[in-house]
């Protein structure tokens, strides 16, 4: 019951990240006093083309005219989308790079990840 909760409260978090993005959009897109303004350059979309296409597949899944068999291969593509993904971002990490930006905020990225995934283990014990 626990996880089931969670994941409604964790997709109403994105489904609500449409209408942020949409007003946020606007808002940046009004010219305000005291700014030039961008004559000739391209206006960014009001709301992004994979905000769109996450709306469309959170109607698609819940619509329930994909069988278990096409949900359960789609959840492959899903893990290995995600993999390519990850190997994406770690190939481009440069590691004199990081060594030249100094300790200070390694060392923040370290506490910072040795907080959630403390949190993380707190709430696994706290749901079981």
């Amino acid at each position: 019951a626990a996880v089931h909760a969670a994941t409604v409260v964790k997709l109403s978090r994105v489904v609500l990240l449409a209408p942020l993005v949409a007003i946020v959009s606007l808002w940046l897109r009004t010219p305000r006093e005291g700014l030039t303004s961008r004559q000739g350059a391209k206006s960014p979309t009001i709301v992004p083309v994979f905000v769109l296409g996450f709306l469309a597949m959170i109607l698609v899944r819940t619509s329930g005219i994909l069988s278990s068999e096409v949900l359960a291969n789609l959840k492959t593509v899903e893990q290995w989308c995600l993999a390519c993904a990850l190997v994406s971002l770690g190939s481009e990490v440069r590691i004199r790079k990081l060594l030249r930006v100094g300790g200070r905020p390694l060392l923040l990225a370290l506490i910072s990840w040795g907080g959630i995934a403390g949190l993380s283990l707190v709430g696994v014990h706290l749901v079981n």
